[in-house]
């Protein structure tokens, strides 16, 4: 398989709709921006409470896009799309490990790619100086979740052989 279609085999399975897995990203991205809504307005500036806004919004917006049907195919061939129609529109949750490593990836993803929010709206100098480390610490959310996921999808696939 090349490596191109690896890459759109892997996104197109993440982004399948799954009413479930949209459940858990919605509760989860809700909870994350109650935290930084609920404390103190000096300190939702500072590198955790940032990184929990923008994690939260990134984990709203996948939790709304799984909640679609008409993502169902993206990716797929013809022969796949017309299988996919005889196919039961039943869909379960992944395995805890795979799920919790799929949710700190987007996590981690949403502060990397939003961090310069921060930049924008932080008010003095003290708050905008840090912002490069959410970057940063998104970057490692992010690469820590994507390790998790390809690692539990190691040993299921380890433990089917067996």
């Amino acid at each position: 398989m090349l490596w191109r279609e690896e890459l759109v085999e892997y996104f197109a399975s993440d982004l399948e709709y799954n009413p479930r897995k949209a459940l858990v990203y919605v509760l989860l991205g809700l909870g994350s921006i109650c935290y930084w809504i609920l404390i103190s307005g000096e300190g939702k500036f500072t590198n955790v409470h940032a990184i929990f806004a923008l994690g939260s919004i990134t984990l709203l917006i996948k939790g709304i896009f799984l909640l679609r049907k008409s993502s169902e195919g993206i990716g797929l061939t013809e022969p796949d799309l017309q299988e996919l129609a005889k196919r039961s529109r039943l869909k379960h949750l992944p395995s805890t490990g795979t799920l919790a490593g799929q949710i700190l990836r987007d996590f981690g993803i949403g502060a990397t790619l939003l961090w310069p929010i921060v930049y924008l709206y932080a008010s003095d100098v003290e708050t905008k100086r840090p912002t490069l480390s959410i970057f940063f610490i998104g970057i490692a959310l992010a690469a820590l979740g994507w390790f998790l996921e390809r690692q539990t999808k190691k040993s299921e696939v380890g433990s089917q052989l067996s």
